[in-house]
């Protein structure tokens, strides 16, 4: 959210606290909380997606510690011939990322932070996953 009333001093306003995602310098704010990376298309049904923040806790239940900044996202056999588009933030990855598939190909575009997933396999029930670290 933003407060156009938001100062250093009063925060947002009446209560004095201070959510906005732009400081009174109109500069982001706690970009990474909130800049994440996500499908912003997927060219099959959604079956899971996570990204472990530099925020993430650690899961005592799992017995070992997320990867810091780890994104996946799965889905299902392809239903479009467009490909999957993922939002890459650079405030998370600004030294770049690796990129693993499970088939197919993918093709970054820096200007725009978009990473676009060819998957190859068109079995029905085949599921296909990006995993970004």
């Amino acid at each position: 959210c933003y407060s156009p009333e938001n100062d250093y001093k009063r925060g947002d306003g009446w209560n004095r606290e201070d959510f906005s995602i732009i400081d009174p310098d109109r500069q982001p704010r706690s970009e990474l909380a909130w800049s994440r990376p996500h499908a912003r298309a997927l060219a099959g049904k959604p079956i899971e997606t996570h990204f472990y923040s530099t925020f993430h806790y650690f899961d005592p239940d799992k017995g070992t510690v997320d990867p810091e900044r780890e994104f996946l996202v799965r889905y299902g056999s392809r239903e479009s011939a467009a490909p999957t588009e993922i939002v890459v933030p650079e405030v998370q990855y600004p030294d770049g990322f690796y990129v693993w598939l499970s088939d197919g190909h993918c093709y970054f575009d820096p200007v725009t932070r978009a990473l676009f997933h060819y998957p190859s396999n068109d079995l029905p029930g085949a599921e296909h996953w990006v995993r970004l670290l």
